[in-house]
């Protein structure tokens, strides 16, 4: 992930197949409440981009699916997508202790 792209203001992503399967093949999960989350303001924006730089400053590798996007890019949905830099290592029970800490 593109962590100055993300302080600049933007969200650096990319298209992946519908479902992103080929991050989640790697070992990406989605987070919830940022799966299919509607860009269409600066408030919305700024929510975003403030979970993707928490989840990498708490050592996740962060990866952005675009999923869909209005023509240049205004607002649209994207998927937020985390995985622990060494998945051998305790990686299932911080997937569930984010997805805990996210719905409740």
């Amino acid at each position: 992930m593109e962590r100055d792209k993300l302080e600049a203001g933007q969200i650096p992503g990319m298209f992946f197949s519908h479902g992103n399967p080929e991050p989640k093949e790697a070992g990406y999960f989605e987070l919830p409440g940022y799966t299919e989350f509607f860009i269409k303001d600066p408030g919305s924006v700024e929510e975003f981009r403030s979970k993707a730089l928490e989840m990498i400053d708490r050592g996740f590798k962060v990866v952005i699916g675009y999923e869909r996007l209005g023509i240049g890019g205004g607002e649209g949905y994207v998927t937020l997508l985390a995985k622990e830099p060494d998945q051998d290592d305790g990686s299932a029970s911080m997937k569930k202790e984010v997805r805990a800490s996210e719905e409740g």
